[in-house]
């Protein structure tokens, strides 16, 4: 695996142990205070096991807080593990459980059935978020398997299934609002409990999947290698990745469909056990997850903070990235990729073939069609599609024209920049949206409409 390497360190030498306990101590320091502003210590251990039914604080620790902490722990270590996975069996120091859409997945099932399939749910919700996270994983082995599931065919494949399935779900999101509003809460990442079968059941889903990962640590340690290598000493390159990818989505989709989707943390925490010293897979295996729990329970206890014994209403899910950035972006000139750079054959200029040129002219035609049925074409007051004509089509272009237009600029200027971005960065996946462009270009108009009470377009195009 081409791992990320650690540059040599000056001063006190940071051990994974020491980065797990630190972040556990913490954790368990925050949930103790949390408590012991409820209840008095006295009451802690029958508010733990045997809560009176008539104090209402002991069955909020007892049902809510507890299977909250426990869930955040669960969560942390199991999407820690699956991206230790995922980093070793794609050979990439940046991967995350993310990489092959299961929580896109994932959350675009449960939408689809909220709307128009209800009846699934009573096989549960869990099974309908693991059936669309399956499904995707499946589309992403089957666009990469004439690659033979090559790291950066699945990488890619994933990314484009992921960034679909986002934004059909965050379409429906809008466009359905008052059915989905629970579904946007949970796909954030809320680990609000009212009980213990979350917990109950995903603490027994992470330890049989955690189990078999245990069994795969020799034959995942030989991907390291060289392909011809690893293939010498009798391990199914293919079958490996594909059994041990198989381990890491079925984890992440135990996570996704109990607690919800949450970035970050089986990113963050495999660099940081390397980082820290974990050189072999075996010690990454076993302080990764440790260094995703103590991630997770801290961040969600900070969100606690927010309101009350069962937090308020920021997901914690949406807070791992706020905590998590700046650590990354400290890490990233630590990290080092030891493959050398793909060597590009040289460019030669090629003539336009024939067949070129009818695609371009195709496309052409297709655009000119679609700009025309945007301008023509929309909806009546009664709510049916219409074809727009004389005098009504005079009211209604001021108000069609402009927003042709500007779809027509935005969608040109996007490609062009995504394409210099590629060849800027020699790297396929480069774009305005997974740079951070386009995030940061919006944080900066947010920033400026917030602090100014008068910015005009000027402004608001030097802030973004």
């Amino acid at each position: 695996m081409a791992n990320a390497t650690v540059r040599p360190a000056h001063g006190i030498e940071v051990r994974p142990w020491m980065v797990a306990g630190g972040l556990l101590l913490v954790a368990t320091v925050l949930s103790l205070q949390k408590i012991s502003a409820a209840l008095p210590p006295g009451l802690w251990a029958r508010a733990f096991f045997a809560p009176d039914a008539s104090d209402g604080q002991q069955l909020v620790i007892h049902y809510s807080l507890l299977p909250r902490i426990l869930a955040a722990i669960l969560a942390g270590a199991a999407l820690a593990l699956a991206g230790a996975v995922f980093q070793q069996v794609l050979r990439n120091p940046l991967a995350s459980p993310t990489t092959l859409g299961v929580s896109a997945g994932a959350k675009l099932a449960l939408a689809l059935a909220t709307l128009w399939a209800p009846g699934l749910f009573t096989f549960g919700r869990e099974w309908v978020a693991l059936a669309g996270g399956a499904f995707a994983v499946s589309l992403v082995f089957a666009l990469s398997w004439h690659k033979g599931l090559s790291p950066l065919a699945v990488v890619l494949a994933g990314l484009v299934l992921g960034l679909y399935c986002g934004s059909v779900s965050a379409a429906l999101i809008l466009f359905r609002e008052h059915y989905l509003t629970g579904l946007f809460i949970w796909g954030s990442g809320s680990l609000s409990q009212q009980g213990w079968d979350v917990v109950s059941a995903l603490a027994l889903q992470c330890a049989v999947t955690a189990a078999l990962i245990a069994l795969m640590i020799r034959p995942l340690t030989l991907l390291s290698l060289e392909e011809a290598g690893a293939a010498s000493l009798g391990v199914s390159l293919q079958g490996t990745r594909l059994m041990a990818l198989g381990l890491a989505v079925a984890l992440t989709g135990f996570v996704v469909s109990g607690i919800g989707v949450i970035g970050f943390i089986g990113l963050i925490s495999p660099a940081l056990a390397r980082l820290s010293g974990a050189r072999r897979l075996r010690d990454q295996f076993a302080w990764a997850p440790a260094i995703g729990a103590g991630l997770l329970w801290t961040t969600d206890q900070l969100v606690l903070r927010t309101g009350g014994l069962t937090g308020g209403l920021i997901p914690t899910g949406a807070v791992t990235a706020l905590f998590g950035s700046p650590l990354l972006l400290w890490l990233l000139p630590r990290l080092r990729n030891p493959t050398p750079p793909t060597r590009h054959e040289p460019i030669h200029a090629v003539a336009r073939s024939r067949s070129q040129m009818l695609r371009l002219l195709a496309l052409g035609l297709a655009l000119a069609g679609a700009l025309v049925l945007s301008l023509l074409l929309g909806r009546t007051p009664d709510g049916e599609w219409a074809l727009a004509r004389g005098d009504e089509l005079s009211a209604l272009m001021p108000w069609r024209a402009p927003r042709a237009v500007a779809a027509l600029i935005a969608g040109a200027m996007l490609a062009v920049a995504g394409a210099i971005l590629q060849r800027m960065t020699r790297n396929p996946m480069a774009s305005p949206e997974v740079l951070g462009v386009g995030a940061g270009a919006a944080l900066g108009l947010i920033v400026v409409l917030f602090t100014l009470t008068s910015a005009g377009r000027g402004v608001q195009v030097a802030a973004a």
